[in-house]
């Protein structure tokens, strides 16, 4: 399946395709809305494209065998991680996974570039899970919400 086109592929039914299903988002951005729909699916994401969060989300690890093309003269490609921030706004405190990927796979650090939302902070984080029997690296987005703290004494 190729993803083109400026608008976001939601994905949130189980792939009932039969294995080796393979995406490339070419341009845009996609969203896993469930782990059951994007499980058995190998994303490769064009440089410059996006993995949009959704609070909607079921998604535990977010994408599996997620990797990220090369940019132009062989540097290495970026892909934006994006909020679909809801009118309500999110807590002051939430983490969203991005992607969940085996352990031996390349770190997708350098390649996995925060896009700021407006009144939120947003970080990175990186942790060692196991997915069934398979140890993998979990890729999470953590925003906290701006704010000015005044203290009086």
């Amino acid at each position: 399946m190729y993803k083109t086109g400026a608008g976001t592929l939601a994905l949130g039914g189980a792939m009932t395709f039969g294995t080796n299903n393979l995406c490339r988002v070419r341009e845009g951005g996609m969203t896993a809305l469930a782990d059951a729909a994007v499980a058995e699916l190998d994303c490769t994401f064009a440089d410059g494209t996006a993995i949009v969060l959704s609070p909607d989300s079921t998604a535990a690890n977010g994408f599996r065998k997620v990797t990220v093309e090369e940019a132009e003269g062989g540097a290495a490609g970026q892909v934006n991680v994006q909020l679909a921030m809801p009118p309500e706004g999110i807590d002051d405190n939430v983490t969203f996974p991005i992607c969940t990927v085996p352990a031996t796979d390349a770190d997708l650090t350098d390649s996995l570039v925060l896009t700021r939302v407006r009144h939120y902070n947003a970080t990175l984080m990186k942790e060692s899970v196991t997915v069934g029997d398979i140890a993998c690296t979990r890729y999470s987005a953590h925003y906290v919400k701006e704010g000015l703290t005044i203290l009086f004494r």
